[in-house]
């Protein structure tokens, strides 16, 4: 069919938004909404493309491309550690409160 083309996806993006874009130029809230991103911390991944790779330069100051990850690679998957029920917290870091003197005449 001569007018299809295809789309060459060569990796993916993953990208962070880090700062609001509460109090930027509409414009740059348009391209963080086109990424689909709404939530400061939220990460998306995109196809690591130039259209892809023009928005977040639109943006460097709201965003950060937190992971590359090649085609055809798996990301890696990190090891999920269980933390134990009955584990208590860990104590307050700092020196340990001083007791209250004994009033006079007490026992």
């Amino acid at each position: 069919m001569p007018g299809k083309t295809k789309i060459r996806v060569a990796g993916r993006i993953k990208i962070k938004l880090v700062r609001s874009p509460i109090c930027t130029p509409e414009k740059h809230k348009l391209v963080v909404k086109g990424l689909g991103l709404r939530k400061v911390n939220q990460v998306v991944e995109r196809p690591d493309t130039a259209e892809f790779r023009g928005m977040v330069q639109k943006v460097p100051h709201l965003l950060a491309v937190v992971e590359e990850i090649a085609a055809g690679a798996a990301p890696a998957a990190e090891p999920a550690v269980a933390k134990p029920v009955s584990e208590a917290p860990p104590p307050p870091a700092g020196p340990a409160p001083a007791e209250a003197p004994a009033a006079e005449g007490e026992a």
